[in-house]
C-alpha cells in the first residue's frame, strides 16, 4: 500500500468543521482541487452514508466514482474508488484539539497497479491533499468570523 496524509489544525469546533467536510457535493465551492461531486444513481441529499457513491471530477485526473465505505457521524468517513487492479482509499477525520479541531486527510493506493500508478500521480495527489487541508481550514475559519 502507498499512503500519504495531511493534517491541519483549525480554529473551530469539530461540529463546524464536520458540517463543511461532510457536505461533499459542496467541495467545489471551497477547494480548487475538485471541479464537481455528483451523487450517483439519482441519490438525493448531501448527508454521507455508507454505500452512497459520488462521481468526483478533479483537474488533471480522470473522473472517478467514490463510494463511502465507513462512517463515524460527526467524526470521520472513508470513501473508495475502484478500477481493475487499483483501489484508491481517501480518509477524512475530524478530531477535537484544544478549543479547535484537527483534520487528518489520508490517501492510499492498493492493488497490483498501485506501484505503477503511484509514481505517476504522487506529486499531484500529495499537492491536492495539502491544498484541500488548507482550503478546508480557510473555509471553516472564514465562516466563523
Amino acid at each position: 500500500m502507498t499512503c500519504f496524509s495531511s493534517t491541519v489544525s483549525i480554529s473551530a469546533p469539530p461540529a463546524r468543521v464536520w458540517a463543511v467536510l461532510s457536505q461533499v457535493t459542496q467541495w467545489p465551492g471551497w477547494t480548487p482541487t475538485v471541479e464537481s461531486v455528483t451523487p450517483v444513481d439519482g441519490q438525493r441529499g448531501d448527508a454521507p452514508a455508507v454505500g452512497r457513491s459520488y462521481r468526483v471530477v478533479q483537474p488533471k485526473l480522470r473522473p472517478a466514482t467514490y463510494t463511502i465505505t465507513s462512517l463515524e457521524p460527526g467524526k470521520a468517513f472513508t470513501w473508495e474508488a475502484r478500477q481493475p487492479g487499483l483501489r484508491v482509499i481517501a480518509g477524512h477525520r475530524v478530531e477535537a484539539e484544544g478549543d479547535g479541531s484537527r483534520v487528518i486527510l489520508t490517501l492510499a493506493f492498493e492493488g497490483w497497479l498501485a506501484p505503477l500508478v503511484w509514481p505517476l500521480v504522487r506529486r499531484i495527489a500529495c499537492d491536492y491533499l495539502e491544498q484541500e487541508a488548507r482550503s478546508l481550514k480557510a473555509r471553516v475559519e472564514s465562516a466563523g468570523t
